[in-house]
């Protein structure tokens, strides 16, 4: 109890409801004066594990899932129920979900894409809107021409 500034009452309480270090007086004094705890080592990155490749079905179990755990249960909760649904890991599942979001992110940006390409009048107008050919200068589409004949080879 000497620990907590003597033999009062809040040491007392203090002492019994607290767990008592693992550290010796000396690790915690080299801890307060700037060391670093062994405990504390940064992070390194793990290999990605290999996993079995995700099946259709194994993808609508999961968006089944998503549909029927709410949003209002607590997140790593949340991804244990729904790991638990589809039989893979919890990681496995919410990277897979955020694949998946992704995909129907960029598919509806490329549908939003397509229908302001559609709006143009001319193949060239819908060429340039998706990005993949420059618009004509005067903003009408310019006649395609055949390419010029290759020279005829002089006769020896």
């Amino acid at each position: 109890m000497a620990a907590f500034g003597g033999d009062d009452a809040l040491g007392a309480m203090m002492a019994a409801t607290l767990p008592r270090s693992t550290m010796s007086k000396d690790q915690m004094q080299s801890i307060a004066n700037g060391a670093r705890p062994k405990t504390a080592r940064p992070k390194t990155a793990r290999p990605k594990k290999e996993t079995t490749p995700w099946t259709k079905e194994d993808v609508n179990k999961l968006k089944k899932a998503c549909k029927d755990v709410p949003s209002t249960v607590e997140k790593q909760q949340r991804w244990r129920q729904i790991s638990g649904i589809v039989g893979r890991g919890k990681r496995e599942c919410y990277d897979k979900y955020k694949e998946l979001k992704e995909a129907q992110k960029t598919k509806n940006e490329l549908k939003k894409t397509m229908t302001r390409a559609a709006e143009g009048s001319t193949f060239e107008e819908r060429l340039a809107a998706l990005g993949l050919k420059e618009p004509a200068a005067d903003g009408a589409a310019a006649p395609a021409s055949a390419p010029a004949p290759a020279p005829a080879a002089p006769a020896p």
